[in-house]
């Protein structure tokens, strides 16, 4: 099993397993803990300024009645995440607390601010997964993505730590124009320093707050839709491409089986988000303000049994996504969701031309590959 989620295959003769999967509990809760980060990554969607977060950021107390709220409705897993979570000074306590209460806490972070006090406690509790983001192989490379002087030492610093700590941790990666060309070192480093692949996301989708500069920016950092497609064909014992998390936890029926609904994903249905500014959400994604639910003004009991079915009911509506998209016969290639319809059009429902593009040079790669039409 890879990481701190997976299919229930192998699992299916466990009775907690079966139990869950025939359940209407959310196992998986994300909790963004702050969305600051030392860092400004050319493709990040979401670092807010330090008023903004000191203004509205989920405070200690509240993390906690949320952690009471989701263990006593059986959630098992909690993921830390941001912004960057070591940013809070009050951390090591967020991480005790989920701990103690018996979670399986999991952790993203960028390793720039890993100091020994990180490495005592994850050595002493250690967490279910470890995940570290790494953008670059060479100082120019790794600080113009993240735009921050200093950046690239204080990465190698915490990567050394971990290393030194006996830490087990995934490394992972954003592939951009950016450091498109020093992908395969990265990827020789973490599997000569680590034994393991190095996993990668390719798509960067907007900001959340629509700012225009920053998108045009995101823009120019995609890499090509054919580039995309060659990814898939890399040498896979130094790349993995990391699984949509909406469907790893529990693998549901392919999308197109599904063409009534417009979430034809995992979002909302066995885990869920939880906002620095705590919003509940289907997913980390899913920002418009229809499918965020307020836990400051009410429960995660109500968000989860009756706010979250209730908007992953909707159907997909717009002529053009019911007779293009929602019957195109590559919509398994395509990741086209009503998250990244709204980011890219205003619309849950709008059409994508990058998806769509993408979509288009992974089926020719793999006619290519298998000698295949795709279905």
């Amino acid at each position: 099993m890879s990481g701190s989620y997976a299919s229930t295959a192998p699992f299916s003769n466990f009775g907690l397993w079966k139990k869950m999967e025939m359940s209407n509990s959310h196992p998986s809760m994300w909790m963004e803990i702050t969305s600051k980060c030392n860092n400004d990554c050319r493709h990040c969607y979401i670092n807010h300024p330090d008023e903004v977060s000191k203004r509205e950021e989920i405070s200690l107390e509240e993390i906690k009645k949320f952690a009471d709220e989701a263990a006593s409705l059986d959630c098992m897993w909690c993921l830390l995440t941001g912004g960057e979570p070591l940013l809070r000074e009050d951390f090591s306590k967020i991480y005790m607390y989920l701990k103690r209460k018996g979670f399986f806490v999991s952790v993203f972070t960028n390793a720039t601010l890993i100091t020994e006090e990180h490495i005592d406690l994850f050595k002493k509790y250690p967490p279910r997964d470890l995940q570290v983001s790494i953008y670059g192989i060479t100082k120019e490379t790794y600080e113009r993505v993240t735009g921050r002087p200093g950046s690239y030492e204080a990465f190698m610093r915490g990567l050394d730590l971990l290393m030194d700590g006996g830490i087990r941790f995934r490394p992972k990666t954003v592939v951009m124009r950016s450091n498109l060309g020093e992908l395969m070192d990265m990827a020789r480093f973490v599997r000569e320093k680590m034994g393991r692949p190095l996993e990668y996301e390719a798509i960067i989708g907007p900001r959340f707050d629509g700012n225009e500069r920053r998108n045009e920016i995101i823009r120019g950092e995609r890499i090509s839709p054919r580039e995309m497609a060659l990814l898939d064909d890399q040498d896979a014992r130094l790349l993995h491409p990391q699984e949509k998390i909406c469907n790893k936890l529990f693998l549901l029926r392919p999308r197109a089986d599904r063409p009534d609904s417009s979430f034809r994903c995992g979002a909302g249905r066995r885990n869920f988000y939880i906002t620095a500014t705590g919003y509940l959400r289907p997913c980390a994604s899913l920002c418009h303000p229809a499918f965020n639910y307020d836990l400051r003004r009410g429960s995660l009991a109500e968000a989860l049994k009756v706010f979250l079915p209730a908007m992953l009911s909707r159907k997909p509506g717009g002529r053009e996504f019911q007779e293009e998209c929602n019957r195109c016969p590559l919509l398994k290639f395509c990741d086209i969701c009503p998250s990244a319809a709204y980011l890219e059009t205003g619309s849950l429902d709008g059409h994508v031309d990058y998806l769509c593009q993408v979509a288009h040079a992974r089926s020719a790669s793999r006619v290519g590959r298998d000698g295949k039409h795709v279905a």
